[in-house]
C-alpha cells in the first residue's frame, strides 16, 4: 500500500482501499442524483431552470418596455394637459408599473418555490438511500469479520 495506506479490511494489501470504498459511493450517489432529477412524473431538472430563466428574462423584458411606454406616455400627458404635472405623471407611472411588475413576478416566485420544494425532496430520499447504504456497508462489514472470526476459530494450527 501507497505511504501506509489502510485497506478495508483493516490491513495492508487488502482488496480494495477506502478511498475506492468512497468513489465508489460517490459515483452511486452522482448516478442517483441524476436519475432522480430526471424523474419520470417531473420536468427535468434542466428544463425547469430553464423555464425559470426564460420565465426571469421575460420579466425583464416586460419592465422595461413597461417603464418606457410608461415615461412616453406620462410626458404627453404632462405635455397636453395643463392639471397634470410632469412630476406627477411620472410619480404615478411609476408605481403602476412597479405594481404591475410585482405582480408579474409572481409566477416567477411560484416556480421558484415549486423547484425549492421538488429539491428538497430529492435531498430527503438521497439521504434516506444513503443512511441504507451506510447500514449496508455496515452489516457487510460486520459480516466480513464475524465470517474471518469464524475461519480463524475453525483453522486448527498441527504442530
Amino acid at each position: 500500500a501507497k505511504g501506509g495506506e489502510v485497506k478495508s479490511n483493516g490491513e495492508e494489501g487488502g482488496e480494495e482501499s477506502l478511498d475506492e470504498d468512497a468513489e465508489d459511493d460517490l459515483d452511486e450517489v452522482d448516478e442517483t442524483i441524476a436519475f432522480k432529477a430526471r424523474g419520470s412524473d417531473h420536468q427535468s431538472a434542466h428544463e425547469e431552470s430553464s423555464n425559470l430563466n426564460m420565465c426571469s428574462a421575460y420579466t425583464h423584458v416586460f419592465a422595461d418596455t413597461l417603464r418606457s411606454l410608461a415615461v412616453i406616455f406620462a410626458s404627453l400627458l404632462a405635455k397636453f394637459t395643463d392639471s397634470v404635472t410632469s412630476e406627477v405623471a411620472d410619480s404615478v407611472a411609476a408605481v403602476v408599473v412597479s405594481i404591475l411588475i410585482v405582480l408579474s413576478l409572481v409566477p416567477l416566485f411560484g416556480g421558484m418555490l415549486q423547484t425549492f420544494r421538488a429539491l428538497n425532496q430529492v435531498n430527503n430520499q438521497l439521504e434516506v438511500e444513503w443512511k441504507s447504504h451506510l447500514t449496508q456497508s455496515e452489516e457487510d462489514e460486520d459480516y466480513e469479520s464475524e465470517e474471518s472470526e469464524l475461519s480463524d476459530e475453525g483453522s486448527v494450527e498441527v504442530a
